[in-house]
């Protein structure tokens, strides 16, 4: 106790005011928890969300690469043809 700087009595933490803070900081940590649970839920929505859109992407993109190539054949098939005759 010698080692001990001296405060005056109501400056000193007790074992009460020490339980205390930690009872505050355990629910502070709940309620960050508790936010944190919310977020990885909304972003597991937006990840599910973004990936239907981004297979519809694709299957548009798949489509139109199908009509594209189906086209281009058409035009050398007729090219062919023409030339031919």
């Amino acid at each position: 106790m010698a080692y001990l700087p001296t405060q005056p009595n109501e400056v000193l933490a007790t074992k009460g005011d020490l339980s205390a803070l930690a009872d505050a900081v355990a629910s502070r940590f709940e309620a960050v928890e508790t936010r944190l649970g919310r977020v990885e839920r909304g972003m597991d929505t937006l990840r599910t969300d973004l990936g239907g859109r981004i297979d519809s992407v694709n299957r548009r993109l798949d489509r139109l690469f199908l009509t594209l190539a189906a086209g281009l054949l058409a035009v050398v098939g007729t090219v062919i043809v023409q030339a031919f005759q």
